[in-house]
């Protein structure tokens, strides 16, 4: 009976509707007015797109209706406005982009057009700024625009990446470039060489185009192809070198007035350089900079460095002079930019000495006031005698050669021999309070001998020896009383050979065996700390 009655119970709450089947929450715009035929979906993220009529305006929206959110966000505001045609289209390497065509209400029926892109990492949608001009340019003064025409003039724009931002140059001219226009000059190999027309096969490198004629001069953009094409991708370019030219249809070399080169990182175009040029050499005062790396200041005479210049890093800025594009004479060095310098990175003052652009001469780093390095290059060689981080040694040309003292991480310090580079002979490890710590042996570099460590009262820890790298012979571990043996055993090159032992440190043994080139062999027993046998196994 109760069996019956359950079931009669469903079907009447099934009737009823209590326990029909859950149904998805509707989405944004189910039953909204449409200004859009149906919702648009991207095919990146499972963002889907609608436009809808409130009060009169068509306003647009999104949602990431995937299963992640449901939410409406908003993506732009049309006014009053019909809305023509919404598409997608790659357009540079970055991935899919949304166009909006819309028309105004208002008399005179302008076109408007818009780009949007998703950003995976935020969620949101986000117009296309620096395609904008281009857009605009589309539309402006057309009585009658479709996406069939849309396309068309999108296709006849030469490819860049529109989601770098670039940094305001603040050179007349410069800034007010829209790179959706422009003609071009040619497109170019990757050794500079003018190509005859747009390859087939595969992008080219670059592509150069000008904007604005003016006694002989031309106002050129070169663009290089980016990173990320591959995989059927549309190439993506980006802008390299802004200046003006007498024949940009050559690559280089006739750059005549100001210049600036930009410096591309992900999604933002950074100033690297900014100068002057007269009849293709640079000239004048030229600053230089690489974000949180490196920035250098100074003058071109003849397209060759002259005169004093500055180059800073996050450790130091050094100063002097140059000649003919060479660094000569003595260049000081003071501490680096402050912003760019880790939290583990030393600031430096102190000094070098040039000789046509090599160093030659003293040269010394200091941190804290305290000496790091100090010594004397010799044609860009260290030479003779130099103090180095916790001690120092002798050089020959740029080789450590005879004694040398070197700093430990632990504060302590090594005493050691060096020969052509490398460690020959005994080093002496000593920890920051002076106490014996290692003795080794060395062969060119490689272990060769005994090798003894020692615990902090004194007392041998380790004894072994080693040939040619590798363990070879008698290797004893002892417990800190320094006499009693944690483990002895013994080594053929490297490989385990002869007579294993290991004791608890009571004194009893807790393994006995022995080892053939590697192998057991023989009787192996192992005992509890009270000396009983617990195992035995032969091999």
């Amino acid at each position: 009976m109760r069996y019956t009655f359950w079931v009669s119970t469903m079907a009447m709450a099934l009737a009823w509707g209590t326990l029909a089947p859950a149904q998805a929450a509707p989405r944004f715009y189910e039953g909204a007015p449409m200004a859009y035929a149906s919702a648009v979906e991207r095919r990146d993220g499972g963002v889907v797109l609608a436009f809808l009529r409130e009060n009169g305006e068509v306003n647009g929206y999104y949602c990431q209706c995937n299963g992640i959110s449901e939410k409406r966000m908003n993506l732009d505001k049309y006014g009053q406005a019909s809305i023509e045609a919404v598409f997608q289209l790659d357009l540079d390497s970055e991935g899919e982009t949304t166009f909006v065509l819309s028309r105004s209400a208002n008399s005179g029926a302008a076109y408007g057009l818009h780009a949007y892109r998703y950003e995976r990492s935020g969620g949101k949608m986000f117009k296309v700024p620096a395609l904008q001009p281009a857009l605009d340019a589309i539309v402006r003064g057309a009585t009658t625009m479709d996406e069939a025409q849309v396309r068309a003039a999108l296709a006849s724009l030469q490819l860049i990446d529109y989601s770098i931002a670039y940094a305001p140059t603040s050179v007349a001219g410069f800034d007010a470039i829209e790179h959706a226009h422009g003609k071009l000059a040619g497109y170019f190999n990757i050794d500079g060489e003018l190509l005859p027309g747009k390859p087939a096969d595969a992008p080219a490198f670059a592509y150069k185009k000008t904007y604005q004629e003016k006694d002989g001069h031309y106002l050129t953009v070169t663009y290089l192809l980016g990173k990320g094409w591959e995989g059927g991708r549309a190439p993506s370019y980006h802008v390299k070198w802004i200046t003006w030219e007498t024949q940009p249809q050559r690559f280089a070399g006739s750059q005549d007035g100001p210049f600036i080169e930009y410096d591309v990182n992900c999604c933002v175009g950074s100033v690297f350089a900014r100068g002057l040029y007269a009849q293709g050499k640079r000239t004048g005062v030229w600053h230089y900079e690489e974000p949180n790396t490196i920035r250098s200041s100074g003058a071109f005479v003849d397209d060759k460095a002259e005169g004093p210049w500055t180059y800073a890093s996050g450790d130091e800025t050094t100063t002097g002079m140059m000649q003919r594009g060479q660094r000569t004479g003595r260049w000081e060095v003071r501490p680096g930019v402050a912003e760019w310098r880790a939290a583990d990175m030393h600031s430096y003052t102190g000094y070098d000495h040039f000789v046509k652009d090599r160093l030659d001469g003293p040269s010394e780093r200091r941190a804290g006031g305290v000496v790091q390095w100090q010594g004397t290059y010799v044609n860009g060689k260290k030479q003779g005698q130099w103090v180095e981080p916790g001690g120092g040694g002798n050089y020959v040309d740029d080789i450590k050669q005879g004694p040398w003292k070197k700093s430990t991480p632990d504060g302590g310090w090594q005493v050691l021999t060096m020969l052509n580079g490398k460690p020959d002979g005994k080093l002496e490890q000593y920890a920051a309070d002076g106490r014996l710590e290692l003795v080794e042996h060395y062969r060119l570099g490689v272990l060769d001998g005994t090798m003894e460590s020692f615990y902090p009262d004194g007392k041998r820890r380790y004894q072994g020896t080693f040939a040619d790298g590798k363990r070879d012979g008698a290797e004893t571990l002892l417990y800190p009383d320094g006499e009693l043996p944690q483990f002895h055993r013994n080594w053929h090159m490297g490989v385990l050979h002869g007579v294993n032992i290991e004791n608890f440190q009571n004194g009893k043994p807790k393994q006995i065996g022995a080892y053939n080139m590697g192998r057991k062999t023989g009787r192996f027993q192992y005992f509890r700390d009270d000396g009983q046998l617990i195992e035995e196994t032969m091999y």
